[in-house]
């Protein structure tokens, strides 16, 4: 990629937000050892900030079909059991309400019929492990 790449990447993503009616977006590509980034609209259509490169988005929505796919494909493989318990793969997945139910099975997880909490609102802050925050609270929540 080159800086006219980066600008086609910055014009293109302005103009899929336009035809879509899509409010802002962020876009990385990590091309060759260097990452190229590209951001256009606003974050809130109410307070008009505007999108960067380092505008943090939900990510359940978004990683949802991407999860699912990957844990068929292990599935597939063998190297992940749908019925077995998460706590067989993530060891640290630990639910305030264990020991019930004795088991969050994986399929459970992908077809949002364990109990757990989907989703909880509250700032985590920024860094790497915004993320791992965000689970410790939902696993926080009772079912």
């Amino acid at each position: 990629m080159s800086e006219k790449s980066l600008s086609t990447l910055q014009t293109r993503l302005e103009h899929s937000l336009a035809r879509h009616g899509i409010p802002g977006a962020a876009i990385a590509v990590l091309y060759d050892g260097k990452l190229y980034e590209a951001a256009a609209g606003v974050t809130n259509i109410e307070t008009g900030e505007q999108v960067t490169p380092d505008t943090l988005f939900p990510y359940g929505s978004v990683s949802k079909i991407l999860t699912a796919n990957i844990v068929v494909h292990l599935v597939g493989t063998g190297k992940v059991a749908l019925d077995a318990d998460v706590g067989l793969y993530v060891p640290e997945f630990a639910p305030a309400c264990r020991p019930y139910p004795e088991s969050i099975t994986v399929r459970q997880l992908l077809s949002h019929s364990s109990g757990l909490i989907g989703t909880i609102f509250q700032d985590t802050g920024d860094g790497a492990d915004k993320v791992a925050r965000q689970v410790d609270l939902i696993l926080q929540h009772p079912l």
